[in-house]
This record gives structure tokens, C-alpha cells and sequence, in this order.
């Protein structure tokens, strides 16, 4: 398939003509014929298209004169896309919660998992007897790059000497960098958030008695609910209750009828 058949069917007919490439090779290559043909319509009378048409021009040079950066850009997309399995939202969370230093981090296997390291130091990379953070990406490095805490001073990402560098926020770091909730990191392929957490918040405890408390509408009282668990374990273990054919399904019924009838009696 050459480049001029993944353009739409729309741009492609007879009534094109001009040229646009210039070589030896013009008349035999279809994807310059067809670059030639788009750069000869007229479309002063439409800014629009005229600009998705230099698109098209662009992407079609760019695909006959550096191909192999075309594919990498692509191998990119799609390595990014499988490492981890599936749609998720990569990320690495730094928590210091009363002197306790971790990393939450849903990049091992998907899941998310609390990590902690005794020199609050993570390595990151691909060979797992050397890192913490092992990551099948073939663009990572072995030991590609490190997250360190610092007391008193926060999270740094480190490079360290890995062959496809290491970028927050699209910029390539050369040095230790302080992370910042929100920064956006790619090592390798793989791109995924930096959060920051450093503080708790403790909220007061619900009153369900208080009648402008939504809990006092929405929420079940603890109390009666305790007394219908109570009630379910005294008919389930009750040697006189029986079933009418023995089924679990008419068991459920009956327990349901006589919760009911229980919270109807007691208004």
C-alpha cells in the first residue's frame, strides 16, 4: 500500500493536476503525483481546507523522506499503550504521612500498591535485580532513572545515564529535579503523573440525630441496623423456623418479609 492510498478517497481522482515534487523519479512515485496534485486545487475560497491540505503535504513528505522517524513516533504510541495492559492512568503518588515516606504507584502490574524503601530511594528500569520499580518497557534502561525524598525538601527525579534520557514535563533533565504535584513524566515510552501528598485532613464524625445533617435523610442509623443483622442471625439459626421446600431463595424471601415487617412495626 503506498502513502497515497491511506489518504481519503476524496482527495484522489483524475481531475488533479500540477506538480509539486521535483526529480527523476515524479512521473513512477504516486504519493509526489498526489502531493503535486493537492498544492495545484484552489482553495482560496476555503482557508480550512486549504490548511488540512498542508497537513496532508507535510505528513506525506514526512513519510517518503524520514520513515524510519515516522515508525518511531508510532512504535512510541504503541508501547506506551501496552504498558499496562490496559486503559489505565499511570502514576506515581509521593506520601509523607507522620515521618512515614512512601511511594503509591499503580505502574507494577497495574495495581496500585504503597512501596517503601529504607533509603526513601526508588530505581527505576527495566532489569529487576537491579531496581525497585521494574518496568517491561524496552526503551527503559536497565537502571534508567531514580526517585529519592528528601526531608524537608521533597521528591527528586534523577536521571541516571539512561539512553533515552528523562523528561518532566517535556523537558529533558540533566540534574537532580524536584517533582511537583501534577508534573507529567516520561521515561521511555512510558509517560505517567507525579502526585504529591503531604498532609491529612481529619473531618467530624457524623451526626445522623442532626436534622439538617444530609446523613439524617440518606444514611442508615447504626443502631437499627445492628438490630435487623440480629434478627437475620436469630431466625437463620432458630431450630423451630423452617423453610416451605428448603430452597435458599424462599429462605431470602421470608428473612426480607420479616425485616419489613419489623420496620413497618416500628414505624
Amino acid at each position: 500500500m503506498t502513502s497515497a492510498d491511506r489518504l481519503p478517497s476524496r482527495f484522489v481522482g483524475s481531475d488533479f493536476v500540477g506538480s509539486d515534487f521535483a526529480g527523476s523519479n515524479a512521473a513512477s512515485d504516486p504519493s509526489s503525483n498526489l502531493s503535486s496534485n493537492l498544492s495545484s486545487m484552489d482553495t482560496s475560497a476555503r482557508p480550512e481546507l486549504q490548511e488540512r491540505l498542508g497537513l496532508y503535504q507535510v505528513f506525506l513528505r514526512l513519510y517518503e523522506n524520514h520513515r524510519g522517524l515516522l515508525n518511531e513516533i508510532l512504535g512510541l504510541e504503541r508501547d506506551g499503550s501496552r504498558s499496562l495492559g490496559r486503559h489505565t492512568t499511570p502514576y506515581i503518588q509521593g506520601m509523607v504521612i507522620d515521618q512515614q515516606v512512601s511511594l503509591v504507584t499503580n505502574l507494577l502490574h497495574g495495581r496500585t500498591q504503597a512501596t517503601t524503601q529504607p533509603q526513601n530511594t526508588w530505581l527505576i528500569g527495566r532489569d529487576s535485580c537491579q531496581v525497585t520499580l521494574a518496568l517491561p518497557d524496552r526503551r527503559l534502561s536497565r537502571c534508567h532513572a531514580s526517585v529519592q525524598y528528601v526531608e524537608d525538601q521533597g521528591f527528586y527525579l534523577t536521571d541516571l545515564g539512561s539512553s533515552n534520557g528523562s523528561l518532566i514535563n517535556g523537558e529533558l533533565i540533566q540534574r537532580a529535579t524536584l517533582l511537583k504535584d501534577g508534573d507529567r513524566i516520561r521515561l521511555g515510552s512510558l509517560i505517567f503523573t507525579f502526585f504529591l501528598c503531604q498532609s491529612t485532613h481529619c473531618f467530624q464524625p457524623i451526626n445522623s440525630d442532626h436534622p439538617d445533617s444530609l446523613a439524617a435523610g440518606r444514611c442508615v442509623p447504626l443502631a437499627p441496623l445492628a438490630q435487623a443483622q440480629t434478627k437475620i442471625e436469630l431466625l437463620k439459626t432458630d431450630p423451630h423456623s423452617s423453610l416451605e421446600d428448603g430452597s435458599e431463595i424462599n429462605f431470602l424471601e421470608d428473612t426480607c418479609s420479616f425485616i419489613h415487617k419489623q420496620n413497618s412495626s416500628n414505624g
